[in-house]
């Protein structure tokens, strides 16, 4: 635990996290600076219960006093390093949000879980396992609820977070008891300068355990981890031989045996796994069936915003597919999946600001057409499949050119959707 009162600590971004550590820090003795780029965005309760625990409230551009005589900067995940970095002089430590949550840590087990995809789903069984074996936990980190706010309610002996490379960045200490990767593909382009760097903040999940940990890593990351130095016990993991009926796809059952692997480290034996996970049901926006309509089967799978996760979608289905692509593309190469495309997808709409970049690339090789929002995709798609055929939205993209997060996204489809007949 490291001691922070009496401490000048700013918090950059007052999202969830950002809020979070503010409160945390303030509560903790500290004297805190919260800033904002952006004006009233922050609610009036919150507001009012932050200047009530005397945090200074700042919003507007950055500027360099901001950070003088500082002794702690936090970020917020969605604050990049390189976008701050001018203003802040070299010998202050900049942290993340989760890195300062983990100051504060005492006693608790901790299970934190990284990958381009599938961090969710995988975090969500686990949790699913935990809450039916009664066995106590917290649930948070990326996966919604900041672990700063883990310190401000009632303590349990486990915690199991989802982690992004955002909140992986800029740590110095976080060591968790089990690290899990789950894959790794080209994604935040727009936010890491390469995938170098990227894939770096990845292993940071790693970086501080020692021998007395575990790390589990999918075994197509062999290669790529060999140059970090991982102290741990690594245990590698392929594809699990348990079927779940509500985790559709091959992918899925990599995240099924990383369930499985942390779940057996804690005593849970492979035949209790199955019989509780049968009842799991996986989040909305994950490959979630909609509907059916004169046999024609509609999966809302808005949280796919790389051409990983697409490609894991477009494989959970055996039948001919007409997929709904596009927004804002995060990077990698669409040319990989044209084999996929050839085999699985019989026509294709895209959307957005960045559908030229598939239209063009695949235009040679399957039936593609632009269409100028998800309703007039999904209407010209249903205008054009048969009996047996699955409508899959599966961007590929970030949805903020047109949205405000992939979830309003993949609402927005489900209501389209439920409005045919």
């Amino acid at each position: 635990m490291v001691e922070v009162k009496g401490k000048k600590i700013v918090v950059v971004g007052a999202g969830r996290s950002g809020i979070a550590a503010a409160r945390l820090a303030a509560i903790k003795g500290a004297k805190v600076k919260l800033l904002e780029k952006q004006k009233d965005i922050i609610d009036g309760e919150i507001r009012k219960n932050l200047l009530s625990m005397d945090v200074e409230i700042k919003e507007g551009e950055h500027d360099k006093r901001d950070f003088e005589d500082v002794d702690i900067v936090v970020l917020s995940p969605g604050v990049a390093i390189h976008s701050i970095k001018e203003f802040i002089p070299e010998h202050i430590p900049v942290i993340s949000e989760l890195e300062f949550g983990f100051w504060h840590i005492r006693d608790e087990f901790i299970i934190a879980i990284t990958g381009t995809n599938g961090k969710t789903t995988t975090v969500g069984l686990i949790s699913y396992i935990f809450d039916q074996l009664n066995i106590k936990h917290f649930v948070g980190g990326n996966f919604g609820t900041p672990l700063c706010e883990y310190f401000l309610n009632e303590k349990k002996p486990n915690i199991l977070l989802e982690v992004s490379s955002f909140q992986l960045q800029n740590i110095k200490k976080f060591r968790p008891n089990i690290a899990v990767f789950l894959n790794f593909d080209a994604n935040h382009l727009d936010y890491h300068k390469d995938l170098d760097e990227y894939f770096s903040c990845k292993m940071n999940i790693f970086k501080n355990q020692s021998y007395n940990d575990i790390a589990i890593i999918n075994e197509k990351l062999k290669e790529s981890i060999s140059k970090y130095n991982v102290k741990s016990q690594i245990k590698y993991f392929t594809k699990s031989n348990i079927k779940l009926k509500n985790l559709v796809g091959e992918h899925n059952l990599e995240n099924i045996q990383a369930a499985y692997l942390v779940c057996d480290h804690l005593k849970i034996n492979q035949q209790t796994f199955k019989e509780v996970a049968e009842g799991f049901k996986p989040f909305a926006h994950r490959i979630e069936f909609v509907r059916e309509i004169n046999g024609i089967r509609f999966y809302n799978d808005s949280k796919s915003t790389t051409l990983a996760s697409m490609e894991a979608a477009i494989k959970s289905f055996e039948n001919k597919i007409l997929l709904i692509v596009g927004g804002i593309f995060k990077g990698g190469d669409a040319k990989k999946l044209i084999p996929v495309i050839k085999q699985r997808v019989k026509e294709v709409c895209c959307i957005g600001k960045d559908r030229d970049i598939f239209y063009d690339l695949w235009k040679d090789v399957v039936s593609i057409h632009k269409a100028k929002d998800i309703r007039d995709a999904t209407k010209y798609l249903y205008s054009k499949a048969e009996k047996g055929d699955i409508i899959l939205l599966s961007p590929g993209c970030s949805s903020f050119d047109m949205f405000t997060s992939y979830k309003e996204r993949g609402d927005y489809f489900k209501q389209i959707v439920n409005e045919l007949s």
